[in-house]
């Protein structure tokens, strides 16, 4: 199970691994690439059992990579969604990434894990179809922070 500590970080509630090797544990079990974590940020959640909602959702995604060196980036969410199929085999598209899910959710931080797959984003919302790996998301929740592990990012020209 992920051990997880909320801190702030530019505004956005990132979390900390209070140990990494559970992190690198946990994704490795599953079979995700780890080369690019993007982070976001919304102010509410819902789940219906099938897709999440995120309501009030911070306009950018935070993006970084330690591998090869550290590389670190603020994408508009539109364009984050729009890159969701670029990449060929490597796209989420083809290879729906895990996503950490923490949520403010009865009085507690609840974690999670769960496979995303078909973003929608309005401008207000975004959404993802769900499969759950770890964890359970709640029905609703407040201040939620997302991390998508993912391969080879969409803005990586390689790709």
């Amino acid at each position: 199970m992920l051990k997880l500590i909320a801190t702030t970080f530019l505004g956005l509630m990132v979390l900390a691994s209070s140990a990494t090797a559970d992190m690198t544990e946990t994704i490795a079990r599953h079979e995700k690439d780890t080369s690019w974590l993007f982070i976001s940020s919304a102010n509410g959640l819902s789940f219906d059992g099938t897709t999440v909602t995120l309501s009030e959702v911070s306009p950018h995604i935070v993006m970084f990579t330690d591998r090869p060196r550290r590389v670190a980036e603020a994408v508009p969410v539109q364009a984050f969604v729009d890159g969701w199929t670029k990449g060929g085999d490597e796209s989420f598209q083809k290879d729906p990434p895990n996503a950490g899910f923490t949520v403010w959710a009865y009085g507690a931080y609840q974690v999670s894990v769960v496979e995303i797959s078909d973003p929608v984003y309005d401008g207000q919302k975004l959404s993802f179809k769900v499969k759950p790996v770890e964890g359970q998301l709640p029905k609703s929740g407040e201040h939620t922070s997302v991390f998508i592990d993912g391969g080879c990012s969409p803005w990586d020209p390689r790709c």
